[in-house]
C-alpha cells in the first residue's frame, strides 16, 4: 500500500469502522465521513477520483464539492456477479485516462 500512496494513488473506505455502510450509518456518521472524505481531498487535492460503488456515489460527490477541489470524478459499479465484465471495463477505461493525465 505504501508503493501506491508514494504514486498519489489512495484507497479510502468511505467509513473508518469496518463493516459500516451507507445502509446503516447514522445521518450523523454518514454527514462525519463526508466530512472526512472532504478533508482528505482538500489535503491531497487529487486530479481523479474514482468511485468503486455506485451507491456511495452522491456522498463521494457531496464530499468533492464541500472539499472545493475540481477533480475530474468517476463512478463504477463495483465488481460482483454480472457487474465484473463492465466494471473492468469502466476500469479499463479510466486507467488509460490517467496515462493521458499524467
Amino acid at each position: 500500500m505504501a508503493d501506491f500512496q508514494a504514486r498519489g494513488f489512495y484507497l479510502i473506505d468511505l467509513f473508518k469502522e469496518r463493516g459500516k455502510t451507507v445502509g446503516n450509518a447514522s445521518e450523523e456518521e454518514l454527514e462525519s465521513s463526508i466530512d472526512g472524505l472532504s478533508s482528505f481531498i482538500q489535503q491531497y487535492r487529487p486530479r481523479l477520483i474514482v468511485t468503486v460503488l455506485k451507491r456511495i456515489d452522491k456522498h463521494v460527490r457531496e464530499a468533492v464539492i464541500r472539499s472545493n477541489v475540481k477533480p475530474r470524478y468517476e463512478a463504477t459499479v463495483f465488481p460482483t456477479y454480472d457487474g465484473v465484465r463492465r466494471y473492468r471495463s469502466q476500469l479499463r477505461h479510466i486507467l488509460h485516462e490517467i496515462v493521458n493525465i499524467n
